[in-house]
């Protein structure tokens, strides 16, 4: 059942750690790249300064564009752990099929990748199962939410 849930994630972005299709607009494609490259998951003021992580950074700007459940449905397939979180973190607000995020959460919630993340000026291990779970109770901010949804 999972797999038939993940499946419009895979044809969207191909098998796990494909490289961004034609689905994505370049720039999206060079946002998902960058993405692909984080080290931490943080959502929310980060350190003394309470400033956004490149990451949220990334994935608010992929959020605000019309490729963007189809750029994070490749990433949530991808290697980077971090990477696979924040892709969760958007598609929980974006993805109009809920369905699709349950499975995907189903999926990421057997995920025990470890995953550097911060709260605030607090940095510990996680792992991905146990950040989509804070994720789905409302531990962690919302996404801004696009078009009125």
């Amino acid at each position: 059942m999972v797999i038939a849930l993940l499946c419009p994630f895979l044809a969207a972005g191909g098998p796990p750690g494909a490289t961004p299709s034609a689905a994505v607009s370049k720039e999206t494609a060079a946002d998902l790249k960058a993405l692909e490259a984080v080290d931490s998951f943080a959502v929310g003021g980060v350190g003394v300064a309470g400033t956004m992580s490149p990451g949220e950074k990334l994935t608010r700007a992929i959020a605000a564009r019309p490729d963007a459940v189809a750029a994070f449905a490749q990433l949530a397939t991808g290697k980077n752990p971090a990477a696979r979180v924040y892709a969760y973190w958007a598609l929980r607000e974006l993805d109009p099929d809920p369905k699709r995020v349950s499975g995907l959460a189903t999926h990421l919630g057997k995920d025990r990748a470890e995953v550097s993340a911060f709260s605030g000026c607090m940095h510990y291990q996680s792992t991905v199962a146990e950040l989509v779970a804070e994720i789905a109770s409302g531990q962690r901010i919302t996404l801004l939410r696009r078009n009125g949804r």
